[in-house]
């Protein structure tokens, strides 16, 4: 039996009006796409919220840590301080991700000047505050770890203000996270084993704030798990030309039974044919050899690298940066020009860098710049002072240990910013020999009267 279905009068009334195209589709399912998008946008808003509202209940302790002017650690034992951090690393279960919004909490490490004013800060959900304590002193034992106020309250939360004026940004890194940024042992001489500290060019411009300008740079960094690592190997696969295994789509894993019935099938009929069914096209791809020994000197160090980068430790990070002063004393290419150089010194051309995100970065062009500025303004703000991991620009990026090291380390003995904070002396222990005077116990009146009276001959006179 023939069935045909004569659409020519439903084209016809749709070229007159397009509404009709709209209530055909909408009769005949198309209402079902509109349905998942609606439903997915409100799930993903409903976790966002109480993600958000479950590390807003937390509470949190800002710490201002000191260290020594001699101070003879090297980065490495920054470097093991992030290491130690790690620890804080906890799954969740379905029922807290979902329903209580239970999520990872991070440490915000900042550098921040105060108008000219250096002070090294670590913000931590206060269950923590042992063990980022622990983690210092174990590396910095005449450390100073003093609590205190949060000093982002000083500057409005709206934009414009009629006071104050704000620029800002977020970094990101301009390649895969998997690919390193310069760090700390690149800094290091080869012959003269001097290190070249990069924080001392950014603290000497921090140094030279004018009373009234202030200067923050904020770490958010978060624990994760190895995950991530999987994504460097198989880049460092692809430059050496070694086979690399995608991840199956959805498509292919629902039809995974029918490709096990269709090749068992083929299988059969290459044996009853005489071929061997492994003498196939698709095996010589899966088992092509790496092209490692061809690479040139450069792509070598490449491949290097990001193996040097995933055998350590990583952190979800995200890096903000604020210049905020005074109207009158506001300038753009003093805070903001000397900062962003002095982060260029952790650029390798065949690696890895960090540039400004524009989206997030306080600028507009060409319509409605003042009310897009003020607008960026109160949002990076509002990031900042939450020290959030989820607002500003996309998913962050991610470092390991040495370059979190590298980026937020106290400075050596070498670098001589004048503001910055540190303590005025190295405590100790009292030597051992030092001699101790015994001191005898006092007598108490009771004693020394009968004392005073045993001692007193009978004969004298009164």
């Amino acid at each position: 039996m023939d069935i045909t279905i004569n659409l020519a009068p439903f084209f016809d009334a749709a070229a007159n009006n397009p509404l009709t195209v709209g209530w055909f589709l909408l009769i005949h399912g198309g209402w079902m796409p509109v349905l998942v998008v609606i439903l997915s946008t409100f799930w993903h808003v409903r976790l966002r919220n109480i993600r958000a509202a479950y590390l807003h209940h937390l509470n949190y302790t800002i710490f201002a840590i000191d260290v020594p002017k001699l101070n003879e650690q090297s980065t490495r034992a920054v470097e093991q301080i992030f290491a130690q951090l790690a620890g804080a690393f906890s799954g969740v279960n379905l029922i807290e991700k979902y329903i209580q919004g239970k999520n990872q909490e991070s440490f915000s490490f900042e550098i921040v000047s105060l108008g000219g004013y250096i002070q090294f800060l670590v913000r931590t959900p206060t269950h923590f505050r042992d063990l980022i304590e622990a983690a210092i002193y174990a590396q910095y034992p005449d450390a100073e770890i003093t609590e205190v106020e949060d000093y982002t309250g000083m500057i409005p939360r709206q934009y414009p203000s009629d006071e104050f004026n704000l620029w800002g940004t977020e970094l990101k890194l301009n390649r895969k996270s998997v690919y390193p940024i310069r760090t700390y042992p690149l800094f290091e001489h080869t012959l003269t084993q001097k290190f070249a500290d990069p924080m001392a060019a950014l603290l000497e411009i921090m140094s030279h704030m004018h009373p009234g300008e202030n200067i923050w740079i904020q770490w958010v960094i978060t624990p994760i798990g190895d995950g991530w690592k999987e994504k460097g190997i198989n880049e460092a696969k692809k430059l050496i030309g070694a086979h690399v295994k995608q991840a199956p789509t959805l498509t292919a894993r629902a039809l995974q039974p029918v490709r096990i019935v269709t090749g068992g099938a083929s299988e059969v009929l290459l044996h009853g044919l005489g071929i061997s069914p492994y003498h196939v096209e698709g095996a010589a791809a899966k088992d092509m050899p790496s092209h490692i020994q061809y690479l040139s000197p450069g792509e070598r160090a490449i491949v290097e690298a990001i193996e040097a980068k995933i055998s350590k430790v990583g952190f979800h990070a995200k890096c903000r940066i604020i210049y905020v002063a005074k109207k009158e004393i506001f300038d753009k290419a003093r805070g903001v020009a000397g900062i962003l150089g002095a982060f260029s010194q952790f650029s390798a051309l065949n690696l890895n860098s960090f540039e400004p995100a524009g989206k997030v970065t306080t600028k507009a062009n060409y319509f409605f710049t003042k009310r897009r500025i003020a607008k960026r303004q109160k949002k990076i703000a509002r990031a900042f002072r939450q020290r959030s991991k989820e607002l500003g620009w996309g998913h962050g990026m991610i470092l390991n240990t040495e370059e979190l090291a590298t980026v937020w380390h106290f400075p050596v003995a070498e670098v001589k910013a004048p503001l910055v904070k540190m303590t005025e002396a190295k405590k100790g222990e009292p030597p051992a020999e030092l001699p101790i005077e015994i001191m005898e116990p006092a007598a108490s009146d009771a004693q020394t009267s009968k004392i005073q009276e045993a001692e007193t001959p009978e004969n004298l006179p009164v």
